[in-house]
């Protein structure tokens, strides 16, 4: 059963609230939302390393896909960077729709 339109049209409201810009301070909320989309998608990959490298300094052998657990955790990459770029084109659609918004009202006021 799909979602009501309303709960949709909320959610949807949230989103855009976020990339609001109001205030030139606004920006950071937009590194920020650029910084967590990076992180979401290379996730993976800090796991394995940070892991792999926890795992090396405590048992001294090399570490690798076959005999790690954290090392098989950068495969998840394959799923997480498709996912980041769909975030990051999302998130700058929105940006740039409320930059320009934003400009409209500073250049009217």
């Amino acid at each position: 059963m799909p979602p009501s339109k309303s709960i949709l049209q909320n959610w949807n409201e949230r989103i855009k609230g976020y990339g609001r810009i109001n205030k030139p301070a606004d920006f950071i909320k937009i590194l920020i939302g650029y910084l967590v989309i990076i992180i979401v998608a290379v996730s993976p990959a800090i796991v394995s390393f940070v892991g792999g490298s926890i795992e090396h300094f405590l048992t001294g052998k090399q570490v690798n896909e076959g005999n790690s657990f954290f090392m098989v955790f950068f495969w998840f990459m394959f799923y997480t960077i498709p996912f980041g770029i769909v975030l990051f084109f999302m998130w700058t659609s929105i940006v740039l729709k409320s930059t320009i918004h934003y400009f409209k009202s500073v250049k009217s006021n």
